[in-house]
C-alpha cells in the first residue's frame, strides 16, 4: 500500500477519454435540433471546413462519445 505521503499520478489518457466522452455527448445533446439527429439538416462550419451532407455531425459525435466512454470504463477497470 502506498504511504500517506505518496501522491498518485494523474491518469492523463483516462482524463482525455472522459473529457472527450462528455464533451461529445454535450455537443450531441445540445446541437441535435440544429444539425439533425441522423442526417445533416444544417451545415456545420468549423475552422473553414463545412460538414453539409451525409450522417449528421450529431450522430457521429454521439457514437464517438459512446466509444470514448467505453474505452474510459475499460481503462478504469484495468487500472
Amino acid at each position: 500500500a502506498p504511504s500517506p505521503r505518496t501522491r498518485g499520478r494523474i491518469d492523463v489518457p483516462g482524463a482525455l477519454l472522459s473529457v472527450a466522452a462528455l464533451g461529445l455527448l454535450a455537443f450531441g445533446l445540445v446541437e441535435g435540433r440544429t444539425y439533425g439527429w441522423i442526417t445533416t439538416v444544417h451545415p456545420l462550419e468549423v475552422l473553414g471546413l463545412t460538414w453539409s451532407g451525409g450522417p449528421s455531425p450529431v450522430l457521429v459525435a454521439l457514437v464517438l462519445s459512446a466509444v470514448s466512454l467505453a474505452a474510459f470504463v475499460r481503462r478504469q477497470i484495468v487500472l
